[in-house]
């Protein structure tokens, strides 16, 4: 699960589910940031300090994950 694979990221892990129209998300406050799908494509997004506040569409989510925050670790 991402979540434990990105445990410093995405803290605390198991955060809420919330849901807005079109969109199913979770937010982590430490880190200041959101994984949500849509429902319109069942894509992937994240936004937050680690992406300089701008939503990254993650379509390959393990792919796209792995490359987005490999600068981090």
């Amino acid at each position: 699960m991402t979540e434990n694979r990105y445990a410093d990221l995405l803290t605390p892990g198991a955060a809420p589910s919330l849901t807005y129209p079109l969109y199913y998300f979770r937010h982590y406050p430490p880190s200041n940031g959101y994984l949500a799908t849509s429902s319109v494509n069942d894509h992937l997004y994240y936004l937050g300090n680690h992406s300089g506040n701008q939503t990254l569409g993650l379509w390959g989510p393990a792919d796209r994950f792995d490359t987005l925050f490999r600068t981090f670790d």
